[in-house]
């Protein structure tokens, strides 16, 4: 008798040690799923640019600084803010984006910028029947080099010079990590589902790893957003600000998406539970009726 008490005893710890190592996999599969849903992917940061106003809010921050430049030549503020459009910081910083996970590290150079400065000054000029001496053209070339630098400056990825060389070594890596966790991931399964030779009770533990999982993916983003508060970091510029904020938060938020996953499954093994339990319980009952 002290064995068949042992031995149920003995049963519910494996399984319970089972479980927290399926859940604990669980909660890996969902934080390598979303460095390979953010990190690892160039559309998701294109994403951010447009969901974090980057290019609007550039486009302001340059165009006040190039009428600064235009002030001090009394050149006309809407000749100065013509030099850039945000479609163009747009395309820049996609492609930008497209570089970095190509592993290209160099900066990149806007000579167009340049150009296009000293075509609208020029033009400008011109039409108001400015004689263009030596001295002013050195100055519109001057405010010219001065708009690509500021240019150069805020359109681009300000990490790409760090970790270019590393994005396709990350992408790789979590890959293959995703690769292993699958594989351990359904080991452990098996070996829950094994331990208990009752289907109710299989589902339960199952219930149980799914349910701590999807909770860590709902608490993680929780505990970041009570801890940090991204907007109010002391970054400048605004645009390097808002572009980082809104790429962190977005990281964060996908959590959400692997707990909605997890507790979906919760969902779908409590109705499998609830009749497996109905049909045990019935199957119980026969058995003893005929007993009697």
């Amino acid at each position: 008798m002290k064995q068949t008490k042992k031995k149920p005893a003995k049963a519910g710890i494996v399984t319970y040690f089972a479980t927290w190592v399926f859940s604990f996999l669980l909660m890996l599969i969902a934080v390598v799923g979303v460095v390979i849903c953010t990190v690892c992917n160039s559309k998701y940061l294109q994403n951010q640019i447009l969901a974090s106003k980057f290019c609007a809010i550039t486009l302001e921050e340059l165009n006040e600084n190039y009428t600064s430049y235009g002030n001090a030549g009394n050149i006309p503020a809407e000749v100065m803010t013509s030099i850039i459009t945000q479609d163009q910081i747009q395309q820049d910083m996609f492609k930008a984006a497209e570089l970095l996970y190509e592993g290209d590290r160099t900066a990149i150079q806007h000579p167009e910028v340049s150009e296009k400065a000293k075509e609208v000054i020029m033009a400008n000029l011109e039409e108001r029947g400015v004689t263009v001496t030596d001295e002013i053209q050195k100055g519109v070339e001057d405010v010219a080099t001065g708009c690509q630098e500021d240019y150069d400056r805020y359109v681009q990825i300000f990490v790409a010079a760090y970790i270019a060389p590393y994005i396709t070594k990350i992408t790789t890596m979590s890959w293959l990590a995703m690769g292993v966790l699958f594989f351990t991931t359904l080991v452990a399964f098996f070996i829950v589902i094994n331990l208990q030779r009752a289907t109710p009770a299989r589902l339960r533990w199952c219930m149980n790893a799914f349910s701590a999982a999807g909770l860590f993916c709902i608490v993680l983003p929780i505990v970041f957003y009570c801890s940090v508060n991204m907007g109010q970091l002391g970054i400048e510029p605004k645009t390097l600000r808002v572009l980082l904020a809104s790429y962190t938060n977005g990281v964060i938020n996908s959590f959400f998406y692997f707990a909605l996953i997890y507790f979906i499954v919760v969902g779908a093994l409590a109705i499998a539970w609830h009749r497996g339990l109905k049909r045990y319980r019935q199957a119980y009952r026969e058995q003893k009726e005929h007993r009697m």
